[in-house]
């Protein structure tokens, strides 16, 4: 051993002994792999249930891999078009996966799992997925029709995106029709009766797995023929008819007995025209006759609304989005587009309120935000406004061109933009504030007031409130004087007052006698007298007008439900005369002419709970005459 090796282990026992520690062996090294990569073993859960186009969660909890590889999984199943595994990407780590399925049945779900070696396994299961019953939500029919005319029954439902479906159909009167539909959120079906009644039908619509639902309409329809006549307390009732279309109303009738108003016309304009199955139109009846106005160039519609003894017709002819109408006069024949003052809003709407003996016309032009009035005078083809304020409503006009209605302003001490309408009288450019009744205590010097009518003699009728801070019936004498007659009844529902200005209405005659209905009452005054009116049965009464008779005309509610035109006179009291030839259950009363002639609207009665004791006025109607004998 040479000198340099005994040195060196000389230092190295010495280092060691020195440290006072044991001289450990390095670690072993790691142990080789003697065998080929092992494959995964997959786990699926299962088996599952569910419904038809849900969403299951399949797991593949429990997957393991001997390696501890990270593995990669993918999704099967043994139908593709009912079944949705997802996405084709391959997952990293994913233990479960949402699958839809969209149709009952029995299904195999796998899971592939594969690791980096591309070493794999599979597992399968079963997922049970049942049929759900479509479901009707709504259903769709006319309340009315013609007999022998096609009548259409919209049905909405829904149901699995896969599911096939028959339509069964049963119209009330023995007839059955099954029909197939594809369609699976609805379908219409028609049919055509051929006896005059009242039918319920009920729907069933059936999948192709025998799931069912089955709703009745929430109305029946009537079937009517609107050529038969019918007679009651003298009176002969007829039905004016239409263009084609399912619905008409008469507004106004002259002493001569012309009629006119609107109707639905279906003919070279075909279409939905918004909904509306048809596009109004004015008309004039005259002794048996509808004769169709037509519209003016370019327009998509028309109504006729006012008419005097010389058969001058005032009225609007719609723009093509129904949201502008312009005021419009026929004589003999020939319609005029009135050229208004300078319009005060966008899509403004023009509506005739009232013409007189003259042929001055009254107009209202309702903007979004305010309304204006204009006075036409005969022969001229523009108007002029009347009032010069936020909002002006006129409400009515006689012979000597007086005007009554309402203007809004701003009340001093009332904070914010609360309007207060209060009546006027204009009289050849003059206009005079009709006082209020009277100032509630506490400092309110705010009351509204509205004036609904003027006779000749320049006497008008409407509402004011007083100083017992409540509603009162009020005329007005030609100096503008206010007389009390009585306090005006609220609207209520279930306790709550609810306002509904339609059943709040004044009207007077030239020989000073006065009609009006509030609150379901309804009263006739005479030599400042009041008298009630009464109802048909369920004490619910509303006054639409009275002529220079004295006979009142309106609508009652009965006993059994249905709302039925009335007319009262002091000589014969309140006159049931139904709802018209139509027997349909409801009827409304729009004018009554000097001879006592009545013209109204009839359609079936629907009411809601968050209204007063009366019937919704339908957007299907027909229009009646009550003609006197």
């Amino acid at each position: 051993m040479s000198r340099f090796s005994l040195v060196l282990l000389a230092t190295l026992v010495a280092l060691a002994c020195q440290n006072d520690k044991p001289i450990t062996a390095p670690p072993p090294p790691p142990p080789v792999r003697t065998t080929h990569n092992r494959p995964p073993h997959a786990v699926i859960g299962g088996p599952y249930t569910g419904v038809e186009e849900s969403m299951i969660r399949i797991s593949s909890a429990g997957t393991t891999d001997p390696d501890g590889d990270t593995l990669s999984y993918r999704w099967a199943a043994d139908d593709t078009v009912r079944v949705k595994t997802g996405p084709d990407d391959v997952e990293v780590g994913y233990g479960y996966r949402d699958v839809m399925f969209l149709d009952d049945g029995v299904y195999l779900v796998s899971v592939i799992v594969t690791d980096p070696s591309g070493a794999a396994d599979t597992a399968t299961t079963t997922v049970a997925i049942s049929n759900v019953p479509p479901e009707i939500h709504n259903l769709e029919l006319a309340t009315s029709q013609v007999v022998a005319t096609p009548v259409d029954l919209i049905v909405r439902y829904s149901d699995a995106y896969l599911d096939t479906h028959r339509v069964i159909t049963r119209w009330g009167e023995g007839t059955t029709d099954r029909m197939p539909s594809p369609i699976t959120w609805g379908d219409t079906v028609r049919h055509t009766y051929g006896v005059p009644g009242r039918y319920a039908v009920t729907i069933t619509v059936v999948d192709d797995d025998g799931g069912r639902d089955s709703m009745q309409t929430p109305n029946p329809i009537v079937i009517f023929d609107p050529t038969a006549h019918a007679s009651v307390a003298g009176y002969e009732t007829l039905d004016l008819g239409t263009f084609g279309g399912v619905s008409a109303a008469p507004a106004d009738i002259n002493d001569r007995g012309q009629v006119v108003g609107v109707a639905r016309a279906i003919g070279a304009q075909v279409g939905d025209d918004y909904g509306r199955h048809g596009f109004d139109h004015a008309f004039l009846w005259d002794n048996g006759v509808l004769r169709d106005l037509g519209t003016l160039s370019g327009d998509r519609g028309s109504e006729a609304r006012k008419i005097n003894n010389d058969g001058i017709i005032a009225g609007s002819s719609w723009w093509a989005d129904y949201a502008t109408s312009a005021g419009t006069v026929w004589t003999n024949g020939d319609a005029v587009r009135l050229q208004p003052a300078p319009p005060g809003d966008e899509r403004e709407k023009a509506a005739a309120v009232a013409i007189n003996s003259a042929g001055d016309i009254l107009w209202v032009r309702s903007g979004e935000n305010r309304s204006m009035s204009d006075l036409q005078r005969h022969g001229e083809a523009s108007a002029r406004e009347l009032v010069q304020a936020h909002s002006v409503v006129a409400s009515g006009m006689n012979d000597r061109s007086q005007i009554v209605g309402d203007f809004s302003y701003h009340c001093d001490g009332v904070a914010g933009d609360v309007l207060i309408y209060r009546g006027f009288l204009w009289d050849n450019g003059v206009t005079r504030e009709l006082s209020p009744l009277g100032y509630a205590p506490f400092g309110d010097r705010c009351p509204s007031v509205h004036v609904d009518d003027i006779d000749q003699s320049g006497q008008s009728v409407g509402f004011s409130f007083g100083s017992d801070g409540a509603d009162h019936f009020v005329s007005w004498n030609g100096n503008g004087a206010v007389t009390d007659l009585g306090v005006a009844a609220l609207d209520t529902v279930a306790g709550n007052v609810i306002s509904n200005p339609k059943n709040r209405r004044m009207a007077i005659n030239d020989r000073g006698q006065i009609a009006g209905s509030a609150g379901g009452q309804a009263f006739f005054w005479t030599g400042g007298v009041a008298r009630s009116i009464g109802s048909l049965g369920a004490g619910h009464t509303v006054v639409v007008d009275l002529n220079e008779d004295g006979t009142v005309v309106g609508m009652s509610s009965t006993a059994n439900g249905e709302q039925h035109v009335f007319v009262w006179s002091e000589a014969r009291g309140m006159i049931d005369l139904g709802t018209g030839p139509q027997r349909l259950s409801g009827a409304w009363a729009t004018g009554i002419n000097s001879r006592g002639d009545v013209i109204g609207i009839s359609a079936e009665c629907v009411r809601y709970p968050s209204q007063a004791d009366e019937c919704r006025t339908p957007d299907q109607t027909r229009a009646t005459l009550w003609r006197k004998p």
